[in-house]
């Protein structure tokens, strides 16, 4: 459900939202839930036997992915296998109208926080630690040059939307064409580790929104969650931190010495404020001025 659609227009979804979910048993149990995107909506419910659930509204039936990889997340030892288990459990997939059912977990997502404390940033690091050494083995795989061609996909989508950013994304295509960076290995990858997908409850902290599990390098996560942090700090006028990626980075070595980061971060980080850039002009195009700051430090982070 798009913020900008017309109050009309968000009525109508929400009387067919409302409708779909009655018919599987479902009642609203509350006011909708922050997702940190315009273009996706969430609510929690409770069901006919009074369990806690969340409702989420996914943009053309892409759905359907997250619940499947949520399910072998489940049956994995980062699931229901794991006491308590790194993630909510999956409930149902409702197809007609494009709806993910998940376990409610209580707490509140870390990007809601004024600031990532140390705690739970290595807290944190844990998690996708657990998640990169866990069995669970994911249908794709994104590696190096399947990253490059997404990026060459996201140019031409900005291209499309915003063409006066078109010269400084190029530039950071031609670069990340040039680079000759291979995959360490392939772990399971969560594809979007932020802290808009890191809930921290009172006791235990999860892993939400599982549409891009993925086999990749593991700095391709480390790398993510330091480019968003560093962005958000931007988009909010400040002038760019990268402590969290700093802290992120000795946390994760530490954790996980076997694992060699260094040499694909800026990599990652490059493809990573690419996907940020096309987030911007897609989803917040009133803050899409910052692209060609963003532009400038993926290049920085390339040379």
């Amino acid at each position: 459900m798009n913020e900008e659609s017309s109050p009309a227009d968000r009525n109508t979804v929400m009387t067919d939202i409302i409708q779909a979910l009655e018919q599987r048993g479902y009642s609203i149990d509350g006011v909708a839930c922050r997702t940190g995107r315009p273009d996706r909506s969430a609510f929690p419910v409770v069901s006919a036997t009074g369990c806690r659930a969340i409702a989420k509204l996914y943009p053309k039936n892409n759905g359907q992915a997250a619940f499947e990889n949520m399910q072998r997340l489940w049956c994995s030892d980062f699931g229901a296998q794991r006491k308590p288990p790194r993630m909510p459990k999956p409930i149902e997939y409702m197809p007609e109208a494009s709806i993910l059912i998940t376990q409610r977990v209580d707490g509140q997502p870390l990007v809601e926080f004024p600031a990532i404390g140390t705690d739970v940033l290595r807290g944190s690091i844990a998690l996708l630690v657990d998640l990169h050494r866990s069995d669970v083995q994911p249908m794709t795989r994104r590696t190096a040059k399947k990253l490059v061609r997404s990026v060459q996909r996201k140019a031409a989508r900005i291209a499309e939307v915003a063409p006066r950013y078109t010269p400084a994304i190029s530039e950071v295509l031609q670069a990340l064409e040039r680079t000759k960076v291979g995959d360490t290995q392939l772990v399971p990858s969560h594809g979007d580790f932020s802290p808009r997908n890191i809930l921290v409850g009172s006791s235990r902290l999860v892993l939400i929104d599982w549409d891009r599990l993925q086999w990749a390098d593991p700095a391709r996560d480390v790398a993510y969650l330091g480019a968003w942090c560093w962005a958000a700090s931007v988009r909010r006028g400040q002038a760019g931190d990268w402590e969290v990626l700093h802290h992120a980075v000795s946390a994760y070595a530490e954790m996980r010495p076997e694992a060699q980061l260094k040499r694909q971060m800026g990599f990652h980080i490059a493809t990573g404020l690419v996907r940020i850039a096309c987030s911007l002009v897609e989803l917040w195009p009133e803050e899409a001025a910052v692209v060609p700051r963003l532009a400038a430090e993926a290049l920085s982070s390339l040379a």
